[in-house]
């Protein structure tokens, strides 16, 4: 036999991600996931910036993620999906 109970659950929903750099509004009805990226960093055992076993989370926009890609002395890779 079971045994049931109502129970009450409740639920994380993002309602606003803005960019830690310059604190634009990411997400929009039209994009409900945001223009840009979630960025998390583990800092490693000789992690000297970071600490070890610390976590570093952060939401960039896309004009902002564009710019620190710019100041880059070795351009990053970029792969193009088939559409």
């Amino acid at each position: 036999m079971k045994e049931t109970k109502d129970v009450a659950c409740t639920t994380a929903v993002t309602i606003s991600v803005k960019c830690n750099m310059c604190t634009k509004e990411m997400m929009t009805e039209c994009s409900p996931e945001g223009n840009g990226a979630s960025i998390g960093y583990n800092g490693g055992y000789d992690s000297e910036f970071i600490g070890d076993g610390v976590i570093v989370v952060f939401d960039i926009c896309e004009e902002c993620l564009f710019k620190i890609i710019e100041e880059l002395k070795i351009p990053p890779s970029r792969v193009e999906y088939d559409t």
